[in-house]
C-alpha cells in the first residue's frame, strides 16, 4: 500500500455548520422529491426492493430522507482503493492525503 502523507493540521472549514446542514437538507429534499435517474435495470430493482419509489418509465428513483441517512450512517469513514498491484493500493479517508 502506498503510505501517502499524514495530515497534521485540521482541514479548512470554509462553510459553517449551519451552511453544511442547509446543503444536506437540500440534498435530502432533492433525492426525495426529484430523485435521480438510474439507467441500470438491476440497480433500479435493488433500490425498489430497499424502499425507494421507482418510476420505471423515466428510470427515476426517489428515496426517503430516513433511507439516505441510514446509508450514510453505515458508510465507513475510510476504505482501501484497490489497485491491480496490491503495493499500489490507497487508503482513502482518515488523515491520509495523496497528491495526484
Amino acid at each position: 500500500m502506498i503510505p501517502g502523507f499524514t495530515r497534521k493540521y485540521p482541514p479548512l472549514e470554509i462553510l459553517t455548520e449551519e451552511q453544511v446542514e442547509s446543503i444536506h437538507r437540500g440534498a435530502l429534499y432533492t433525492l426525495e422529491k426529484t430523485g435521480m435517474r438510474v439507467d441500470h435495470g438491476p440497480s433500479l430493482e435493488l433500490l425498489e426492493k430497499n424502499g425507494c419509489r421507482v418510476d420505471r418509465e423515466n428510470n427515476r428513483a426517489r428515496m426517503s430522507p430516513a433511507l439516505v441517512e441510514e446509508c450514510v450512517r453505515r458508510c465507513p469513514s475510510s476504505y482501501v482503493l484497490k489497485a491491480r498491484d496490491p503495493e499500489l493500493d490507497l487508503m482513502i479517508g482518515g488523515d491520509t492525503v495523496y497528491f495526484m
